[in-house]
């Protein structure tokens, strides 16, 4: 019905695919000169900025293989396997999604049990966790510090000049709070959803140059909603949240 209200509808579509075309090949070459945290932060901005992109998968598979690379030199794999599950989540029966699952299975990912995990996850929240799924809600960014253990006040600053250096235009806000005797928690917020929360969780542990220091501390990190929070204060389950985070958050990836 558009095509025959407006003959030029086609062109134009033409006209945004080729230039969207143009733009992933640049991203895509930047790619293979190894600037994978700044291509990571601008795929976000893409699929942000752009409602209806015909390289989104293109996009989620590099978004992933950037995240392939912040991870290689660490021996710890977990954040490029989530990546590539989440290409599997968004873009099913696609090409990239092809790709990225023989991926996981030349990496040895049990595709399977991953797959099969977040149903039990969500049965077993709902019976059990106080924390609630609210993937709507406004998040933020956690970590814990186990009193003695860190400097709360080092972690702050450090996340803040993350902040400051690739989420300059989000004004950001850290702070730091005693959850218990034992515990304290930095706090990044806020995000307006889970999934801009979990783009920002992905970003922050892939970094092993800025936050080295964070990243290979042991630390918990996680993103809460601003409910769930409110309800982890109350309850000071830090562990009752990790498992609620990894059931509802990286394995429904």
């Amino acid at each position: 019905a558009r095509l025959i209200e407006d003959p030029d509808y086609l062109n134009e579509e033409e006209v945004t695919r080729e230039a969207q075309r143009e733009e992933y090949e640049a991203m895509l070459g930047r790619y293979y000169t190894r600037d994978y945290q700044n291509v990571l932060l601008d795929i976000d901005e893409v699929l942000e900025r752009d409602s209806i992109n015909f390289y989104a998968c293109k996009y989620t598979l590099l978004r992933a293989q950037c995240v392939g690379g912040l991870t290689s030199y660490t021996g710890d794999r977990t954040p490029y396997f989530e990546a590539l599950q989440g290409v599997l989540g968004t873009c099913p029966d696609t090409e990239e999604a092809a790709f990225a699952r023989d991926l996981m299975r030349a990496l040895g990912v049990e595709l399977g049990r991953e797959e099969t995990k977040p149903e039990e996850g969500e049965e077993e929240e709902e019976e059990e966790s106080p924390f609630k799924v609210q993937p709507s809600k406004e998040h933020y960014f956690a970590i814990f510090v186990p009193v003695g253990r860190g400097n709360g006040e080092e972690i702050k600053a450090q996340t803040a000049d993350f902040n400051s250096a690739f989420y300059a235009s989000k004004r950001l806000k850290v702070t730091s709070n005693l959850i218990d005797r034992a515990n304290q928690v930095v706090l990044t917020k806020s995000f307006r959803n889970s999934e801009e929360a979990m783009g920002y969780y992905e970003v922050f542990t892939s970094n092993r140059e800025d936050l080295i220091d964070i990243n290979s501390s042991g630390y918990d990190l996680v993103v809460i909603s601003n409910e769930n929070y409110v309800t982890l204060f109350k309850n000071k389950d830090i562990q009752g949240y990790m498992k609620f985070f990894s059931e509802q958050y990286l394995s429904a990836k």
